[in-house]
């Protein structure tokens, strides 16, 4: 086995490509087209597989951001402890795989309880705060999956790798 994963994908989208679509029967349209959406999706795992370890780094910052934002409308505990234990793995240089993505869920679900058990009169200030507070994690997410051809104009979604090294829109520093 090889262990590099962008050759492993290579390999396996080249298969799929010269050997296995030409022995798909023409006549099982729904197989040859979910076999082309198979390879596209590989293809785009590929080319986002460099950049997996900044997308989970900046799902967090922005998660963070939500948080602050959330959290500075209504009071909860859990969602500063959550806040607090995210930023502490923003600058970890190696933290347990999954520790960023795990921390990301955990602010958003403090997030969640935050918002649900907000009960004192700011629910549109909340709300609004919560949007506005969303858009770097809509963006970024857009532009992940830009590739894949759904955007009415895609020329106005930047890209990926601008999004995650802060050169536009998102900030890279000042997340704590």
């Amino acid at each position: 086995m090889i262990p590099d994963l962008d050759l492993q994908l290579q390999v396996v989208i080249k298969a799929l490509k010269d050997t296995v679509m030409p022995a798909v029967d023409p006549a099982h349209r729904m197989a040859i087209e979910q076999l082309g959406l198979s390879i596209a999706t590989l293809s785009m795992v590929r080319e986002r597989l460099p950049l997996a370890g900044l997308r989970e780094w900046q799902d967090l910052a922005n998660a963070i951001a939500l948080g602050r934002a959330t959290v500075a409308e209504v009071s909860s505990a859990v969602l500063e402890q959550a806040i607090g234990d995210g930023a502490a793995l923003l600058d970890e240089a190696r933290p347990a795989p999954g520790a960023r993505t795990a921390a990301t869920r955990a602010v958003l679900s403090a997030v969640s309880m935050a918002v649900r058990e907000a009960d004192d009169g700011s629910e549109t200030a909340l709300m609004r705060t919560i949007v506005e507070a969303s858009r770097p994690a809509l963006d970024l997410a857009r532009a992940w999956s830009k590739s894949a051809g759904f955007e009415p104009d895609p020329d106005e979604v930047p890209e990926v790798v601008a999004l995650l090294t802060g050169t536009v829109g998102v900030q890279r520093t000042g997340v704590r």
